[in-house]
């Protein structure tokens, strides 16, 4: 499919070790935009501004996946507005905003509306405790494990140079050092391009923060070009709902994991707990709730925990290394034990609270 290139598994592995996303394959994920459901936010306090009384999701269950989906393995973000009236019926969804791996639309839109359709839901109340009429919304992911290293690119420079990074990966030494250079000219080249947009611009300017940790650069560049990227790739703001809703692209929302948690590592590097808490609490907010819990995360949950921990940020402490433990059984790995006094530290604190 044309400017559909896929990371392989056998490229740099210095390079790719962190082009490793969390969707399960075959899988479609439904979750609620709008209310404080995620990891780290029973972590703050949350505004109740259209909250409180709004309602309370009782049953939605995932859309099947696209046949047209699942031929051509697109990859989509879909934005749902509607109203649950006071019997907890949905009624009037619409498709506010999309996003699809591929340039077509629509493709997902039949589905996703059969779906929420029969979403049920607990009626929201007014002030009196009285059954009101609400409106709500819903992000939907599609995702599929084959492509869990997949980033859309239209510039057809990406795909010479992950071919450059094949050859690579079977040389060493000087000689190996020596191309890598040769690919961050070749990406440098390429964002000269006035003409790339800022998504494209945002993978290239990944794909030279990670070839530039392949050849051991200095934390601080290394960190300067993905907060480049970071640039290039944030938050979209859709006004069409009231005070705007801030959505991704799927590569966006990929990349934010990517450099999420290499961001999250140079911070650690240099003890800058703050950013390392804003970086990975604001990852695991925007990720899927069961999705979460991979072994892939283990550094970043213990990384999290020990920045929350040295901030006095108790319960983003607790959660995030009970998360790690929680890894740790599961790998059949031991937690190490110099982390098991944190833990009790926070969770005694968090008690206090």
């Amino acid at each position: 499919m044309a400017g559909r290139f896929l990371i392989k598994k056998n490229y740099v592995s210095y390079v790719f070790i962190f082009l490793c996303l969390y969707f399960i394959s075959g899988s479609v994920f439904s979750h609620q935009a709008s209310n404080g459901t995620h990891v780290l936010n029973q972590c703050k306090e949350v505004s109740s501004v259209g909250l409180a009384n709004s309602a309370k999701p009782l049953k939605q269950l995932s859309p099947s996946y696209p046949r047209r989906g699942l031929v051509k393995s697109i990859e989509a973000n879909i934005l749902v507005k509607f109203k649950v009236n006071k019997e907890g019926k949905v009624i009037d969804p619409i498709i506010v905003w999309q996003n699809q791996s591929d340039n077509r639309k629509n493709t997902f839109n039949t589905k996703t509306l059969a779906s929420v359709k029969k979403y049920q839901y607990e009626p929201a109340r007014n002030e009196n405790g009285e059954v009101i009429e609400s409106a709500s919304r819903v992000l939907i992911r599609f995702r599929f494990e084959e492509l869990k290293d997949n980033l859309t690119v239209s510039n057809a420079s990406y795909e010479k140079i992950l071919y450059k990074l094949k050859k690579i990966n079977r040389k060493n030494g000087k000689t190996r050092d020596f191309e890598l250079v040769k690919i961050v000219k070749d990406v440098d080249a390429v964002l000269k391009d006035n003409n790339l947009s800022k998504i494209d611009k945002a993978v290239f300017y990944y794909l030279k923060a990670v070839t530039l940790k392949a050849l051991e650069a200095p934390n601080d560049e290394i960190r300067k070009i993905l907060l480049e990227s970071k640039k290039n790739y944030e938050l979209e703001i859709i006004e069409t709902l009231k005070g705007g809703v801030e959505v991704r692209s799927v590569t966006s929302e990929k990349l934010n994991a990517f450099s999420g948690i290499l961001l999250a590592e140079s911070y650690f590097k240099d003890n800058d707990y703050k950013n390392v808490e804003h970086e990975l609490v604001h990852l695991f907010n925007g990720s899927i709730h069961n999705v979460l819990f991979n072994k892939k995360y283990y550094s970043s949950w213990v990384r999290l925990g020990v920045s929350s921990y040295n901030l006095k940020n108790w319960c983003n402490a607790v959660t995030a290394l009970k998360n790690a433990k929680q890894l740790s059984k599961r790998e059949g790995k031991i937690f190490p034990s110099f982390l098991e006094g944190p833990l009790k530290q926070a969770e005694s604190q968090t008690n206090k609270l």
